[in-house]
């Protein structure tokens, strides 16, 4: 699986409206492959932070080896003819009239698609074809000091092995960004406690969520201000209380304890409770970011400060 990201990033406008752009390019660096079907996936997790949030995001991400020279990643078919628009993309957008930001000014999406690399069928699979994508991240901010804050990530990926229909091993990878995501803190500064409280729901594409049947690979991974930790998801433990089921973790974090609670709710929403020490919160915000196997999400929070 090769991957390339942008990630971590907290882009602020100077004025505005203005429009960043972005352009990764993978160039030489995911190798040479058998040409033929390979799966190709483009991700992005993030929020448009402030009242009433106006940026639009656009990302396009593209095989530049396919068979028809280029294709966007999405669910459009490669272009018939050389300029034909209907490829062009985006593959990924967020904060227009047809695709809204989500609450809190989140933008959250993936997309898979097998595309042919190089091989035009026939006697030509199997053919060396390089390996190579390219990501088009725009943020069109509508206002000066408006802010973007991707704790998650652009997201640009593709499966080395031939063959079609691999989107759940290169999304393991990736990552599946939840499709909402709300959180709030509460902190005991004396004690230097945190409690994080939030509410979450899967992506279209998420697999679920199951520690049972976790791989050796999966993790929950909880970072809230000073605060970071990651431990294998088989370590929670299946309970049950009056026929509903959770999963709970309980252990010791750089000698402190740490406890965190993930249950399903209805459908696709899950509850997310979780408390521990060291966050070292002071403002009354934060950023709370979580990976749970394969689904990811990350938001701002409000922090509410307890009396001791």
């Amino acid at each position: 699986m090769s991957l390339m990201v942008a990630t971590d990033m907290l882009i602020s406008a100077d004025t505005g409206p203005a429009v960043l752009t972005l352009e990764l390019d993978s160039q030489d660096s995911f190798g040479i492959v058998p040409g033929g079907i390979h799966t190709y996936g483009v991700t992005m997790d993030g929020s448009v932070l402030g009242p009433n949030p106006g940026a639009q995001v656009a990302v396009t991400g593209a095989a530049l080896n396919a068979a028809s020279g280029s294709d966007v990643v999405n669910t459009v078919p490669p272009p018939a003819t050389e300029g034909d628009p209907s490829d062009q993309g985006p593959s990924l957008a967020a904060g227009t009239t047809t695709v809204p930001l989500k609450p809190g000014g989140l933008f959250t999406g993936a997309v898979v698609e097998d595309i042919n690399c190089g091989a035009t069928g026939g006697i030509d699979v199997g053919f060396p074809c390089r390996l190579q994508v390219m990501n088009s991240i725009e943020i069109s901010f509508s206002k000066q000091f408006e802010t973007v804050y991707t704790a998650g990530s652009f997201g640009v990926a593709a499966v080395e092995a031939e063959g079609p229909g691999r989107g759940a091993d290169l999304l393991k990878i990736t990552g599946v960004p939840f499709d909402t995501f709300n959180a709030a803190v509460a902190t005991q500064s004396l004690r230097n406690t945190f409690e994080v409280g939030a509410v979450f729901k899967l992506g279209p594409l998420s697999g679920g969520i199951n520690p049972a049947t976790a791989g050796p690979d999966d993790a929950f991974s909880l970072d809230v201000g000073d605060f970071s930790t990651s431990v294998p998801l088989k370590q929670f433990k299946t309970l049950t209380f009056f026929g509903h089921k959770f999963y709970t973790f309980e252990g010791l974090i750089t000698g402190r304890p740490f406890k965190a609670v993930i249950t399903p709710l209805f459908g696709k929403t899950f509850g997310l409770a979780a408390a521990g020490f060291g966050a070292n919160l002071t403002d009354t915000t934060t950023f709370v970011d979580v990976t749970i196997g394969a689904d990811k999400g990350a938001g701002q929070a409000k922090v509410v400060k307890i009396p001791r």
